[in-house]
């Protein structure tokens, strides 16, 4: 082996780790029989070259130990222009790309390859990179990083902090991790604001004295107030009406709240963090919520990643749940494989949905198998968001989703280049690649000679 053969980075299972200057793309694995490998990480310099097999353990010793891989299965490299590329080193029972078996192929960031029963997802690594472990938030990726480092920053500080995010990506987990590392004596208190009549979440907030209105039969503390020294987290602030935004934007001003039906101000220290899954400012949406209070809330903002922008974190994720709903139980290689295919528009929360799930239909079965239950589950979402590194424009024809002959047309158009068949189509690669699998169709018969 040659010396840029040899060169690797590994990123290890625990701690904070810094690649300065560094270049290139990291492979995680994604799924290994034994769970304690799924989850590490190395990373592929320009230039130089990965090769893996039971004879290479870039992942530790017996990191890819499994009876169907070779000595020397496959090789990763990236080129001096930066593109990823993987070959089968005639291992005797070959390497897929996203299930498609290869000789030698170009790689996509979030392309998966599989080498006999273990996947490893091949993604862009920043050229300076830093991993950290957080209690709350599970995963190492680069973008969860930043989160973990931005929470490290604003924590002690008495600031307001926006925290934006879709559905199901953990924002109130990101909240209580900033309420954690504040050191502030009082409370965590959390309420969404589109989860009420306005009148009521007036009174939960603020607080009522009797008589406020009809039902209020003794005076009540409002959350606010309850969040003394501590803070209060307001869920899908988005939906907040509008008497409520001018409420809150005059506490933010003055530190006091006055209950429902008094004249009495009473003077508070409690922390605001604000949550939305929307755009608040210049969504064309009336653009109802005031600019003002949206200036108050926003003196740091806080973006949570969807999962299918940190997927090397999924490994993190299952090898968590599976902790605390099943010890000891493990995934199916071919369950793991769909969950690496899968977009997860519903993000973290889905995820955890289907691990249970696949858990239920297991019953005692293990490592957990794939059902056609779930296989159903995953076909619900059949086109995926654009990933991090490509927007997707437009959506498919039903033509194109239907019609494998529509496929091998733009395939035999573009002779074989998934990526500008991806571009043409305006649909995400992974979903191209279920399509071929599908279809029985093979890109490969379509390039050029």
């Amino acid at each position: 082996m040659t010396d840029d053969q040899s060169t690797v980075t590994e990123i290890g299972e625990t701690g904070l780790h810094s690649m300065e200057g560094m270049e290139g793309w990291s492979v995680t694995l994604f799924h290994h029989p034994n769970d304690r490998f799924s989850g590490r990480r190395v990373m592929v310099e320009s230039g130089k070259h990965l090769v893996l097999g039971r004879d290479e353990t870039p992942f530790g010793e017996g990191g890819l130990h499994e009876k169907r891989v070779s000595r020397q299965h496959a090789r990763i490299w990236v080129t001096e222009g930066g593109k990823a590329k993987v070959e089968d080193l005639e291992s005797s029972n070959g390497t897929k790309v996203n299930g498609i078996s290869i000789t030698r192929s170009d790689l996509n960031h979030n392309d998966v390859i599989t080498l006999g029963g273990i996947h490893l997802l091949i993604h862009r690594a920043p050229g300076v990179f830093k991993s950290c472990q957080h209690a709350k938030l599970i995963g190492e990726s680069h973008t969860l990083s930043k989160v973990i480092d931005d929470i490290g920053k604003v924590a002690p500080h008495d600031t307001t902090v926006l925290v934006l995010g879709e559905t199901g990506t953990g924002k109130e987990l990101v909240a209580k991790a900033l309420h954690d590392a504040s050191g502030r004596s009082g409370g965590f208190y959390a309420v969404n604001c589109g989860g009420m009549p306005d009148t009521l979440l007036q009174s939960e907030l603020f607080g009522h004295v009797r008589g406020a209105f009809s039902g209020a039969e003794r005076d009540r503390q409002g959350l606010i107030e309850a969040a003394h020294g501590g803070t209060l987290f307001l869920d899908e602030i988005g939906d907040a009406s509008p008497a409520l935004q001018v409420s809150l934007l005059r506490f933010l001003q003055e530190g006091e709240v006055r209950k429902l039906g008094s004249n009495r101000a009473i003077r508070v220290r409690t922390r605001i963090i604000a949550a939305t899954h929307k755009t608040l400012l210049g969504s064309g949406e009336e653009d109802s919520f005031r600019e003002d209070l949206y200036a108050r809330l926003s003196r740091w903002e806080i973006r949570v990643p969807p999962l299918r922008e940190r997927k090397e974190d999924i490994p993190h994720l299952v090898k968590h749940f599976l902790k605390r709903l099943a010890p000891g139980r493990t995934l199916h290689h071919r369950l793991a494989f769909q969950i690496s295919q899968y977009s997860w528009p519903r993000n973290v929360r889905e995820l955890e949905m289907v691990v249970e799930r696949a858990l239920i239909e297991a019953e005692k079965k293990n490592p957990i198998p794939l059902t056609e239950n779930i296989v159903e589950l995953f076909k619900r979402a059949v086109i995926e968001p654009g990933d991090s590194s490509e927007t997707i424009g437009h959506k498919p024809s039903t033509r194109s989703l239907r019609n494998p002959e529509s496929l091998r047309t733009c395939l035999e158009k573009h002779e074989g280049n998934v990526r500008l068949v991806s571009k043409e189509l305006g649909v995400a690669r992974n979903t191209l690649y279920r399509w071929f699998k599908a279809f029985d169709i093979d890109p490969e018969d379509y390039r050029a000679e």
